[in-house]
């Protein structure tokens, strides 16, 4: 997707707030919003928002000499979210269709986004999850293309969100769906945002039972020209690609030459629009794609 104006004011509020959370003098907050005008004034509208938010907060991370500006928001939601864990196990059993329940949950945990300014309540649009619709439903594809998968690639989004991961891929892993060594779980190359590392996924536990790769680049999307040669490979390897978030499905969006299923909730009305569906609204879409479908 193309970038709008209605992305620079995102990203103008979610840079300015990071600055003011800073223990620095009003001076050099001051220096830190001038740079953000001065960069934002020389931007291509052609790339996708995730590139931007990619330089962004690089240069953060080297003016305040701190490699990870969300370390503690990060760790508190996955420890959030890991304490609810044997609710979610509780309900995800005993409802009629688990391997959906499991879905609706990994999908309802990309709420936890401080990338955007969406003013959702997290715990609400969770607890609400199962019980609620997808806009777009193309869950029973994805489950379809999961069961006859030889090897498909999992890309990862946010924290506390990858602790749903993990309760969707071991649901339809002990429902016979899903073999585990079958699936690569991609996380990005380096903090940015509160979308998830090694770090984190070593954490909530994802790495004793899964294969999970870097994917080599710190963009909040899945930017191909920069990620790295192993990403990549397993990527044109895949026979098809699970999407997690918005930051993906903004980067990879125009991607036509192969199997996407994007799983999300949309949080802004520029990426509602492009879907077809409301601000808020849960979804499981396969992209419009040239590529052979399972």
């Amino acid at each position: 997707m193309k970038t709008e104006y209605k992305c620079l004011e995102c990203a103008l509020s979610g840079y300015t707030r990071l600055v003011e959370k800073q223990d620095i003098p009003k001076e050099k907050k001051d220096d830190l919003v001038r740079w953000f005008f001065s960069y934002m004034s020389g931007i291509d509208l052609s790339t996708p928002a995730p590139f931007i938010a990619r330089d962004m907060h690089a240069y953060l991370r080297k003016e305040l000499n701190c490699n990870d500006l969300y370390a503690e928001d990060k760790l508190n939601d996955n420890n959030k979210i890991m304490n609810m864990l044997p609710e979610f196990k509780e309900a995800v059993k005993n409802a009629i269709h688990p391997e959906i329940a499991a879905l609706k949950l990994a999908i309802a945990g990309n709420i936890i986004d401080l990338g955007t300014n969406h003013g959702m309540d997290h715990s609400q649009v969770i607890s609400q999850a199962i019980a609620r619709d997808l806009a777009v439903d193309d869950s029973a594809r994805l489950l379809t293309a999961i069961k006859n998968a030889s090897n498909f690639i999992y890309l990862c989004d946010n924290a506390g969100e990858i602790v749903f991961d993990r309760l969707f891929l071991d649901t339809i892993s002990e429902l016979g769906i899903l073999d585990k060594s079958n699936v690569v779980l991609a996380v990005r190359g380096a903090p940015i945002i509160n979308d998830v590392t090694l770090e984190d996924a070593e954490y909530v536990g994802l790495t004793r039972d899964y294969h999970v790769i870097s994917n080599g680049d710190h963009a909040p999307g899945t930017c191909l020209k920069f990620t790295s040669d192993e990403f990549n490979d397993a990527f044109a390897k895949a026979d098809f690609v699970i999407s997690k978030g918005q930051g993906n499905f903004e980067s990879l969006f125009s991607k036509k030459d192969k199997q996407i299923f994007f799983m999300l909730i949309a949080k802004c009305s520029l990426v509602a629009d492009q879907i077809g569906v409301d601000v808020g609204d849960m979804i499981c879409k396969l992209n419009d794609t040239d590529a052979e479908i399972n």
